[in-house]
């Protein structure tokens, strides 16, 4: 058995010069014209550092050889690769893979189609272009990497699948077509291509591209794929012992990453679904910078754990620490604990939400025991911070206090002395308009969008403050 990957993170590879492969079994070589430069954005790369485009003008991404730099011939090969399309070719042919045999003209390849599918056809000089099977209409995807497995043998191309979605890396594919040229003339005459091209672009100009990263090759069996970028559907990522896991990618529907014993728990990207991150014993689950738990997504941190979001919690997403482990969500600013989320610490735990934080709809922050709950900003609706037995619990509001005028009161007694006071003013905002008034009748401040009685204090919400402010007033920030 022998296998080989292209990771296809090379920055370039001039014309005639091979892609760095992870070993030394097989080689990829750019048989065309001129250098192909590396990609590293839009869209970002499946793995890795980047990832290349298909060969234009008829030019392949490159050719396969053997170890000893000789173009590969006929014979049985597996290959695995990710791909990205960015729509649909206008024109044939686009096309996955080719076997060529330019000495008796037969050609084979997998390509994709106008239509959205995918199929198996070929050219010879007796029948010319043939197409022998193809999948349905509109099951490649656009704008999103998916996987093709495909297998050739002496003839040309045997068997195509399509791997996409949540099951990108999974064993059961989403569509899969055979074709055997062993058996069709006049390919069964000859059975020996010359040559097998990989990403080959001859759609004289199509706005669609064919994007691939990542490809595996073997010469006895389809390469496998494992979780090591993503984590999809019901896939697990498990570490035990004073083992490290990470997964840099993403996590999806009810994905599991779990770490036990002393290990450590890391996702550097998106929970999204019912994901769970969890660390036990004196590990740490951590989603770090620029990532968001959605859904019913669940950081968990048990014993001497740490449990640690520092981005956005939303829907029903919960942070859980328990034991003597922290609970926190952290800076950068303007985090946001949505609809129903939960941040809760027991025992002897701290609870913090550093500001500027808001809490809005029904969420809720706990701490039980003697932990310590600090909420610096504004609760909306029904959000609720609270903090059980010996625990300690802050919270900031905003208090305005409306206008006011100094009046004195009227006297005879010209040696008298005028003694002013200050009488309190009511701010209102209707329809639209902001107005400082005093003695109307309650009916006409009922159709006020905002009332702030004068000569008292009025608590607002984050958002009057804001909009106050923006008048010129001044809101002062009370903790209790």
């Amino acid at each position: 058995m022998a296998s080989e990957q292209w990771l296809l993170n090379d920055t370039s590879v001039a014309s005639n010069a091979y892609f760095t492969a992870v070993g030394s079994s097989y080689k990829l070589r750019n048989v065309s014209a001129g250098t192909y430069t590396r990609r590293t954005t839009s869209p970002t790369p499946y793995e890795g550092a980047g990832y290349y485009a298909s060969g234009l003008n008829n030019d392949s991404l490159g050719r396969f050889y053997t170890s000893g730099s000789v173009q590969l011939t006929g014979g049985t090969y597996y290959t695995d690769a990710y791909f990205y399309l960015t729509g649909y070719p206008s024109v044939d042919v686009l096309a996955f893979v080719v076997t060529g045999d330019d000495t008796n003209v037969l050609y084979t390849w997998a390509q994709i189609d106008t239509d959205g599918s995918f199929s198996i056809s070929s050219y010879d000089a007796v029948n010319g272009p043939s197409n022998w099977t193809s999948s349905s209409n509109s099951i490649l995807p656009t704008s999103a990497w998916f996987r093709i497995a495909y297998k050739t043998n002496a003839s040309g191309v045997a068997e195509v699948k399509l791997y996409k979605g949540t099951g990108i890396n999974g064993t059961t594919a989403d569509a899969t077509l055979t074709k055997d040229f062993t058996a069709q003339y006049p390919f069964s005459a000859f059975g020996a291509w010359e040559y097998q091209a990989f990403a080959v672009d001859n759609t004289g100009g199509s706005p669609a591209i064919l994007y691939a990263d990542n490809i595996k090759f073997d010469n006895t069996a389809y390469p496998t794929r494992g979780t090591a970028y993503t984590a999809d559907a019901s896939s697990t990522i498990t570490a035990t012992g004073t083992a490290t896991m990470s997964n840099a990618r993403v996590v999806a529907g009810s994905a599991t990453i779990t770490a036990t014993g002393t290990s450590a728990a890391n996702n550097a990207r998106v929970l999204d679904g019912s994901s769970t991150v969890t660390a036990t014993g004196t590990s740490t689950a951590t989603v770090t910078s620029l990532s968001s738990i959605t859904g019913s997504s669940t950081i968990t941190g048990t014993g001497t754990a740490t449990a640690a979001s520092t981005q956005k919690l939303n829907a029903t997403a919960t942070i859980t620490s328990s034991g003597t482990a922290t609970a926190t969500v952290t800076s950068p600013s303007l985090k946001t604990a949505d609809a129903t989320s939960t941040v809760t610490a027991t025992g002897t735990v701290t609870f913090v939400v550093i500001p500027p934080v808001t809490i809005d709809g029904r969420s809720t922050i706990v701490a039980d025991g003697s932990a310590t709950v600090a909420k610096s900003m504004q609760l909306n609706g029904t959000a609720n911070v609270t903090a059980t037995a010996q625990a300690g619990m802050t919270h900031g509001f905003y208090i305005f206090r409306p206008p006011t005028r100094e009046i004195a009161p009227l006297s005879l007694d010209p040696y008298a002395e005028i003694v002013g006071y200050y009488q309190g003013k009511t701010l209102v905002k209707r329809d639209g308009v902001w107005k400082v008034v005093q003695n109307k009748r309650k009916d006409w401040l009922d159709e006020c969008e905002y009332v702030f009685l004068g000569g008292r204090e009025n608590r607002v919400t984050g958002t009057q403050k804001s909009e106050l402010e923006a008048q010129g007033y001044t809101v002062e920030t009370s903790y209790a």
